[in-house]
């Protein structure tokens, strides 16, 4: 759904394109939790074919050249001490575009939802 979005709604709506994001990480954890139980899996007979097929997909994309992973700096940036590195990551955040902020969220969403989906595996 996010792909067909992006482009008509960047800078107009962003919270609703990151709620859309947001919603399918939170889906993957809830597999995450219910497939802990065995009868779970059981219930779900052949849907699970669906789900184990959305599983792949996402395995493969860490391993897809085209999603830069490497530049999410989900918890690898630096503490900011000084002001001036401070007036420098406060004039690289207002310098970006709507649709670059939305990349940067869908960047660290996928990869969130890719590791979670290895867990499922």
């Amino acid at each position: 759904m996010y792909p067909l979005l992006v482009e008509d709604l960047a800078g107009k709506n962003n919270m609703r394109l990151y709620f859309v994001l947001y919603h399918e990480a939170t889906l993957v954890n809830l597999f995450e939790v219910f497939f802990y139980y065995n009868h779970c899996i059981e219930s779900g007979a052949e849907k699970m074919l669906e789900v184990a097929d959305y599983v792949a997909r996402k395995l493969t994309r860490l391993h897809d050249p085209s999603y830069d992973f490497r530049s999410c700096d989900l918890h690898t940036q630096k503490p900011l001490n000084d002001t001036e590195a401070v007036k420098d990551y406060a004039a690289q955040l207002s310098s970006r575009s709507p649709l670059d902020e939305l990349k940067q969220h869908y960047l660290e969403i996928e990869l969130r939802i890719c590791i979670s989906c290895v867990s499922l595996t």
